[in-house]
């Protein structure tokens, strides 16, 4: 409720402290906008009914209870926030996140978890964020947080998880396709040599392990690829190599 009480009759904005003048209408939830939500009480508290009671004693309060807003909830969305204030998350605190996205996966729309979060994620704790990628992979919200890896700058650790989930479920050719080209874009923008030797060693390690898992086939790799022989370190040439004799065997 609003700690300050105003009389709207002849549209004054009067303080009133007489609470003896005023109807229970006007001093119950429903009377005020927006109404005041609240979790459903503990009915295991004994005076959970009685407790209110002790504000205006001789007034029957319409309290409004928010279902919606379920332990769960509460204690899902804490869990997952505590990786961007630096906290670690404990294997009960996983597998309790787990037990509910079990039962629940669309309990991270209901929570407003959204993919730009589950990016954030990845770099805060990849493993949680792959262990939730994994137990949402069935679910309506996969296809959409999937998309966000082509929407954001590619990272280390956004690759592992991306190998990770390759490792442990089929994901669609052409995602696979188009996140191919989406990191050889990357590689192609980066302008600090060092950063781009090292993304240049991650893609091809990405796209050896691709092959020789036979992930993708060799006619799969898009065009672009060409773009990553403008530097010359070991791992590229040998996956240019590679490349060249497995389209030389496809003839």
């Amino acid at each position: 409720m609003r700690p300050i009480i105003y009389d709207k009759k002849e549209n004054k904005h009067n303080k009133i402290f007489n609470l003896n003048q005023l109807t229970p209408i006007e001093v119950s939830m429903n009377y005020f906008e927006p109404n005041y939500m609240s979790f459903y009480p503990n009915i295991n508290y004994p005076f959970f009914e009685d407790e209110p009671l002790w504000i205006i004693p001789t007034l029957k309060h319409n309290f409004i209870y928010d279902f919606t807003l379920t332990k769960d909830k509460d204690s899902i969305s804490s869990i997952l926030f505590k990786p961007f204030n630096n906290k670690q998350i404990t294997k009960e605190e996983n597998d309790f996140v787990m037990e509910i996205l079990e039962k629940n996966p669309n309990i991270l729309t209901e929570i407003n978890f959204s993919s730009h979060k589950f990016m954030e994620l990845i770099e805060k704790n990849d493993t949680f964020a792959t262990n939730i990628f994994l137990k949402i992979s069935n679910s309506n919200l996969f296809q959409g947080n999937l998309k966000a890896f082509l929407n954001y700058k590619f990272t280390q650790n956004s690759m592992k998880v991306i190998s990770n989930l390759i490792d442990n479920i089929s994901l669609p050719k052409t995602f696979i396709h188009s996140y191919i080209k989406h990191i050889i874009e990357n590689f192609k923008d980066e302008n600090k040599i060092d950063e781009k030797t090292k993304l240049g060693r991650y893609i091809a390690y990405f796209i050896n392990k691709l092959l020789d898992n036979n992930i993708i086939k060799v006619n799969d790799i898009p065009n672009e690829i060409e773009h990553l022989y403008s530097i010359n370190i070991e791992e590229l040439a040998s996956l240019n190599k590679k490349i060249i004799e497995l389209n030389q065997n496809n003839k």
